[in-house]
């Protein structure tokens, strides 16, 4: 019986070995398969990244001028072709120059008023005195009124108009403002997304081969089935990931093709590190105040105080120099002669509407000068947070790059130690993979969220334009 158990035992440690031996073969040809040379040759552009962002606290000071500059360009050809393609600032443009035609025609008032009109002869019936015709005076007449007094009315009124066409000026101003952030903003998302889509790809690669290389040992051992099943798990991830930023993409594109009418974006820079960031932030602050808001809130303010002016101007008694002839054209009509004489005129009654005109007048300009601490507080805090922004994700974007270096190094030792020494798990691989890919996701996400907060800021301070060089 003992003997027995003996050879039992004997077979059995021979089986071990053997299997040892064959699946110990299996991975040694693995490892002297293309899997060590290539697994990480897809990285070879990160790791040419990572040198740029590596030298990025050194060297960035040297040629910073040369590549924000070169952003910044492109940005702005972009944003010039929104300003001819976008029908919204095309139309704040025709508001403008209606408000410029009404401050002609309020001048205009200003000058004779000159009416021309023909009259029939008359015919007389019923009972009454009948006058002879040769006494009637009808035909061509000719009447100028000419404003010789109105208590400021007119003056009142042109300026009223003057300010509103100033406040139009500043709504084009603060919609050309909004459109060129929208874009920077946009093309800051489609960059984001375009390096968050090669950094899945990527990834993409690596599952795929790890998946092949999972394929090839669960061959030799079918009880790492499951490992093979993990690592498939992780490569839809991947892909899902992948495609996610793809469509993206694609969304950004769609949204810049509706504002700027250019389809085709292959020539916006790709680099993840732009090298922009915000000059004199301070100075930010004090502009708010001639932001085209807060410019179009104050002339508001003031077109709707001279318009409370000129409503309790025309109330009061006005002094008109007129001069009138009718010239007769029938035969024996009786011709007078020219007439000239002052008119006042004086509307005494009009049912309270007089007075509640003046009062709504008043009331629209207390709520026109309400908007302008409005707009202000509003842009302030609107700057401050962007400032704010700008500096706390530059940061976190600077130590995800540090986890990144990390997280590299770390992926790569648990992928050796899993394929030559056997002393990780494949969950501890694929982690550390996650993890990676992660770090990396995140310090591209939040450097570009720093950039689209530098726009955002530079935009509310009413700067962003004058930042990217264009008028």
């Amino acid at each position: 019986m003992n003997r027995s158990k003996e050879v039992k035992s004997f077979l059995m440690l021979c089986f071990i070995s053997y299997n040892s031996m064959f699946i110990s073969s299996a991975f040694a040809s693995i490892k002297n398969s293309d899997y060590k040379s290539d697994f990480y040759d897809n990285d070879a552009w990160q790791n040419n990244r990572d040198n740029k962002f590596i030298t990025a606290g050194d060297s960035v000071a040297a040629n910073h001028s040369i590549r924000s500059q070169s952003v910044k360009s492109y940005l702005a050809r972009i944003a010039l072709a929104a300003k001819n393609y976008t029908p919204q600032l095309r139309e704040a443009l025709s508001t403008y120059d209606a408000a410029n035609a009404d401050v002609k025609q309020a001048e205009g008032q200003r000058y004779p008023q000159v009416d021309i009109g023909v009259q029939s002869s008359p015919v007389q019936f019923g009972s009454g005195a009948r006058v002879d015709k040769q006494n009637m005076t009808n035909g061509l007449s000719v009447n100028m009124k000419t404003p010789v007094f109105d208590w400021g009315y007119n003056s009142k009124t042109i300026k009223s108009k003057s300010y509103t066409a100033e406040a139009a000026n500043a709504n084009y101003q603060a919609q050309y403002e909004d459109s060129s952030y929208q874009v920077c903003s946009l093309l800051s998302e489609l960059a984001k997304q375009k390096s968050i889509y090669n950094l899945s790809q990527s990834f993409v690669i690596r599952m795929q081969k790890l998946v092949a290389m999972i394929g090839d040992i669960s061959k030799v051992d079918s009880g790492r089935v499951s490992e093979l099943t993990q690592a498939q798990a992780r490569l839809l991830q991947a892909e899902a990931s992948r495609d996610s930023a793809e469509s993206k993409m694609r969304d950004a594109e769609i949204s810049l093709q509706k504002l700027t009418g250019i389809s085709s974006y292959d020539d916006l820079p790709s680099s993840a590190l732009w090298d922009l960031h915000l000059d004199h932030p301070d100075d930010l602050l004090k502009d708010v105040m001639h932001h085209p808001s807060v410019v179009q809130a104050e002339n508001q303010a003031l077109a709707e105080l001279e318009s409370a002016k000129a409503v309790k101007a025309s109330d009061l008694p006005k002094l008109e120099w007129v001069v009138t002839k009718t010239v007769p054209i029938n035969k024996g009509a009786y011709e007078e002669a020219w007439q000239t004489y002052l008119n006042v005129s004086w509307g005494i009654f009009r049912g309270g509407s007089a007075n509640a005109a003046e009062e709504a007048a008043a009331l629209r300009a207390q709520a026109a000068a309400e908007k302008i601490s409005e707009q202000s507080i509003s842009l302030t805090s609107k700057v401050r947070s962007g400032i704010h922004n700008v500096k706390s994700m530059l940061d976190q974007s600077r130590q995800y790059h540090q986890l990144v270096i990390e997280t590299d190094k770390v992926r790569k030792d648990f992928f050796e130690q899993w394929r030559q020494l056997n002393t990780r798990s494949l969950l501890d691989v694929l982690t550390a993979e996650s993890d990676h890919y992660n770090n990396q996701v995140n310090e591209v996400s939040t450097r570009f969220s720093a950039y689209t907060n530098i726009f955002s800021s530079y935009s509310n301070a009413g700067k962003l334009n004058a930042w990217l060089g264009i008028n």
